[in-house]
This record gives C-alpha cells, sequence and structure tokens, in this order.
C-alpha cells in the first residue's frame, strides 16, 4: 500500500503542510506523523507507527517507555511563498558550500546531493 504525500496541494484549497522533527517531549495528542516511526531493538521491529497516524496518550506513553527521542510530524506551512523560495535558496547554497570539495561528476555523489536537496524541500 502506498503512502499518502502529507503535503497538501495549494490548489485543493486547503492548507500547505510540512514535515517537523521534534523531541518527543514537545509531541502531544493528535499530532499526525509525517514519517513512519519503527523503533528497533537488536534488529528486531518493537513498535511501529504508519506515517499518517494520529497521535494518542498511549502512543506518546508508549514512544517514552521505549526510549523515542525524535518525531516527525506534519504541521501547517504558515510561510508566505516568498520565504518559501528564500528557504529553499538558503539550503541551495548550504548543500552548494558541503559538496564544494565533492567529485560532483560522480553520479553517486550527485545523486546523495539530489537525495538530500529533495528531502529539505519537504
Amino acid at each position: 500500500m502506498k503512502e499518502k504525500d502529507p503535503k497538501i496541494s495549494k490548489e485543493s484549497g486547503e492548507q500547505p503542510t510540512r514535515l517537523h522533527y521534534i523531541p518527543l517531549g514537545r509531541a502531544a495528542p493528535d499530532m499526525v506523523l509525517g514519517m513512519p516511526l519503527v523503533l528497533t531493538e537488536l534488529g528486531v521491529v518493537r513498535f511501529n507507527l504508519p506515517a499518517g497516524h494520529k497521535l494518542n496518550q498511549a502512543n506518546l506513553d508508549q514512544l517514552q517507555t521505549r526510549h523515542a527521542e525524535i518525531v516527525c510530524v506534519v504541521e501547517p506551512d504558515t510561510r508566505t511563498p516568498e520565504e518559501q523560495e528564500a528557504a529553499l535558496a538558503s539550503a541551495e547554497k548550504e548543500l552548494d558550500k558541503i559538496f564544494q570539495l565533492a567529485d560532483n561528476s560522480q553520479i553517486l555523489i550527485r545523486n546523495l546531493r539530489n537525495a538530500v536537496m529533495d528531502y529539505r524541500k519537504r
């Protein structure tokens, strides 16, 4: 089953969203997971919640018991288009600096840079 993209199209008239990684202590009931949450112990999956799952207090208690530290949640994207463009330009500049000494003629390096940029666009 294919996961739904948590971003909502602006054309639909609904408020767009973005992914935000937060410490578990800031997570609250009714927040929605933006990415699957999988906790393992010695290579065995001990706890698993899908992207799009609405957290409840029992989930948060289980995550704390299992020593989770970070969760990815969906939040409204209240930035203006100009702010979004500025953030993207800043991320592009930062990646240029990070990859300045890398051999960008290598396909693996280009793919890594593209993957990081795609992630930052979220």
